[in-house]
């Protein structure tokens, strides 16, 4: 026989003990999440901000759990210890130098490094000046190089476990499959407080960086080369959002285009003073990109594209004899769903620095040929020119048109009828690239009703990115 008081009374001190337990696991010290995380990280200082009324460093506290508990003011061998973990010079060589806000939306002040262990000052200048420099584990001079490099990299790739899903540690001295690594990294310079009449010194912080894999494809088409691949790329926290993403992407294209060929030739040359031959980068793509990099490699893409091409302000806009052009009524393309007729047609004349066809740009947007979709030998020429995909140039492409076309629906001088005219043209052009994309899916479904509603989904979704990178 059991008492049933007495085993209510038992269930509710379990209860009791349990949501005991749970408040355990809920309420954690601040402190204890730092030294958690500092596992992985280099030490962290001041993770708590200032209180009001903060007096000279007094350590405030209201109980014993840390909710409201400040850091103590730094002292000056914490302060050392940071200073430290500065660099004299950028690894590699240095590639540019720029200035940019340190941050977006606050008021970071501009540190100097004081090397005297006084106090840091501060400046209320909101930016800073930052450096890119290339380096590699495989061609410097010394072997003593090679391990400076591998070293710094290997303490600091743990970082990208944070950012990048399924993030891996490399070997930049690795020589496996005969690819080799190069790193483009980025840093802040910040000014060292010196005495009068001393020549100013600098030291360097880590921004981010990304990695570069290189292989030689020797059945690249049309020309075999090099590719360079983009393997991962981080920007810490405080300069996110910022514009470095897009500088560190471009200066990686700009490299790969030969624009700093006579600085790295200059500073790789050998013992005898003659400079050691760069292989030529006929491509470069990216290894599994995420979501918001695949907005950044468009949009950088498009403007080469756009900045290399007639103006969209010259392109003829009117609107005369617009309502006389006819398009085939199927906004989703029987035809093309079945793998009909896909043959587009490109002029033979091309601008000397234009990634693409010039007349497939040129013209009346009211005309049909305006939203002539891009051939695959037009993308494959603008791969080669642009160092990029075919894939890329067919995106840069598609992008270009639909800016053009929504200008010119901003500006209100069309009629509804011609705006669906010509929406309808567009959609047109990118189906019929989707398609070939997306041709094993497509041919999956049963009917030609859902072949046409799959493929006005993956359109939904191509156009909805589109908008997002034009940011409109």
């Amino acid at each position: 026989q059991f008492d049933i008081n007495e085993v209510s009374s038992s269930k509710n001190k379990i209860k009791q003990e349990e949501n005991n337990s749970n408040d355990e696991k809920v309420i954690m010290n601040a402190n204890e999440i730092i030294r958690r995380i500092s596992k992985a990280l280099p030490p962290i200082l001041n993770h708590l901000p200032t209180p009001p009324n903060h007096d000279d460093g007094q350590k405030k506290s209201s109980n014993n759990d840390g909710d409201n508990d400040y850091d103590m003011k730094p002292t000056k061998e914490q302060l050392h210890q940071v200073q430290n973990d500065y660099l004299s010079e950028p690894f590699g060589v240095i590639l540019k130098e720029y200035h940019c806000q340190t941050s977006v939306g606050s008021d970071t002040k501009n540190e100097n490094v004081n090397d005297n262990d006084d106090e840091s000052t501060t400046s209320t200048d909101t930016t800073g000046t930052f450096v890119l420099s290339l380096a590699s584990g495989k061609e410097h001079k010394t072997q003593q190089e090679d391990e400076a490099v591998a070293t710094y990299h290997s303490s600091i790739q743990k970082l990208s476990l944070w950012f990048i899903e399924s993030a891996n540690d490399i070997d930049v001295t690795s020589d496996e499959g005969g690819g080799y690594w190069k790193i483009l990294y980025l840093f802040r310079k910040h000014s060292c407080n010196n005495k009068k009449g001393k020549e100013e010194q600098f030291k360097y912080s880590l921004v981010g960086y990304t990695t570069l894999f290189h292989f030689y494809a020797p059945f690249k088409k049309p020309k075999a080369g090099v590719v360079m691949r983009i393997c991962q790329v981080v920007v810490l926290p405080p300069y996110q959002r910022c514009g470095h993403g897009k500088i560190m992407l471009q200066t990686v294209y700009d490299v790969a285009a030969g624009l700093y060929d006579s600085i790295l030739n200059r500073k790789n040359c050998g013992d005898d003073g003659t400079a050691l031959l760069l292989q030529e980068v006929v491509e470069v793509n990216v290894e599994d990109p995420a979501p918001a990099f695949i907005c950044l490699r468009d949009r950088i893409d498009y403007e080469c594209l756009r900045d290399r091409l007639p103006r969209v302000d010259n392109i003829n806009k009117s609107v005369s004899g617009g309502s006389s052009s006819t398009v085939e009524d199927t906004s989703t393309d029987d035809n093309a769903v079945d793998g009909g007729n896909l043959k587009t047609t490109s002029s033979t004349t091309e601008a000397t620095d234009s990634l693409i066809n010039v007349k497939l740009i040129t013209g009346d947007i009211m005309d049909p040929s305006f939203f002539t979709p891009l051939s695959d030998n037009d993308a494959t020429r603008g791969g080669v020119k642009g160092r990029i995909t075919p894939r890329q140039v067919q995106i840069a492409y598609e992008l270009y048109k639909l800016d053009a076309l929504e200008k010119l629906i901003e500006e209100g001088e069309l009629e509804e009828e011609k705006v669906e005219l010509l929406q309808k043209r567009y959609r047109l052009m990118v189906k019929k690239r989707l398609v070939k994309l997306y041709q094993e899916d497509i041919g999956l479904c049963k009917s030609k009703t859902e072949k046409q509603g799959k493929l006005a989904e993956y359109y939904d979704q191509v156009f909805d990115h589109y908008l997002s990178v034009l940011g409109r």
